[in-house]
């Protein structure tokens, strides 16, 4: 049985407290991207993991054994599974690749178990796994709140063409938030993205691009301000950092000038990829 797992991207991040528990709340608007990596997953007398991705070669390394292995601890099930992965979303970019794939698993898992799990079973695992997860479990644009388990569909009338951008070095989500309280963070109204996205008023989609970690991943890494200016002097509309990094979008309705961009970055960049945001519904 196969899946695909979409990337995801934040339109909207903004980093409003850090609690007594350390986790900080979140007020995000997130949207699915077209870019997936694909997921294979076969029951089989033994656990065994194929990839395309080398730095993922050890099954303990990956979000989907770590899903596979919760999921057998909680429901108690025997059957092992021979797993193939061919990873296209890259690491460390902010796109949420691990994420997606472990929401993705979770699916699969149920299926091919035929587990008939709850939604908030489905969720209680992906949060379990990750932050991101259960936003992943749906494919669909949402306001997603406190440290992730709040998801709020959103019905995007907006159809938004990007170019992704990341440099060959990574950010670290963790080191990211340590950083953090150096900055004066800014936050902002994300109810203006919400009525762009509703009512496909792209020039509001764009005016109101927005990440709290933007400032502390230019100071941890340079060279994504200098993607961002390169983006905006190419003449993209606007241009963000992928939630904490280190890859950029940048957004233009202007097909010809996406396909420009992609073979010029390409020339400077080892992951350049044309993608888009699609509409989606809340039903």
């Amino acid at each position: 049985m196969k899946k695909r797992a979409f990337a995801k991207v934040n339109l909207t991040l903004d980093v409003v407290r850090k609690r007594e528990d350390g986790y900080h709340d979140l007020i995000m608007i997130m949207a699915p991207l077209q870019l997936h990596d694909l997921i294979s997953l076969e029951i089989a007398d033994k656990y065994d993991f194929t990839t395309n991705a080398k730095y993922l070669k050890k099954q303990e390394n990956n979000s989907i054994y770590q899903t596979i292995e919760e999921m057998r601890k909680r429901y108690g099930f025997k059957e092992n599974f021979k797993v193939d992965l061919q990873k296209y979303i890259p690491s460390q970019a902010g796109l949420g690749g691990g994420s997606s794939d472990a929401a993705s698993t979770i699916i699969l898992v149920e299926e091919l178990l035929q587990l008939n799990l709850k939604k908030e079973e489905r969720e209680d695992i992906a949060s379990t796994i990750g932050k991101d997860v259960p936003f992943c479990l749906y494919n669909k644009t949402a306001l997603v709140e406190g440290t992730g388990e709040k998801i709020t569909f959103i019905d995007n009338n907006c159809d938004l063409n990007m170019l992704l951008v990341k440099p060959q070095q990574g950010v670290s989500t963790r080191q990211a938030y340590n950083k953090l309280h150096e900055f004066d963070i800014k936050h902002f109204d994300n109810s203006n993205m919400i009525k762009a996205l509703q009512q496909k008023d792209y020039q509001a989609v764009v005016d109101n691009l927005a990440n709290s970690f933007e400032e502390v991943a230019i100071e941890l890494l340079p060279i994504i301000g200098r993607i961002k200016k390169e983006m905006l002097d190419f003449g993209f509309d606007g241009s963000l950092l992928c939630g904490s990094g280190s890859c950029v979008f940048a957004v233009s309705q202007d097909t010809q000038l996406l396909q420009a961009a992609l073979k010029e970055f390409r020339k400077h960049y080892p992951f350049v990829w044309i993608t888009n945001v699609k509409r989606s519904y809340n039903g």
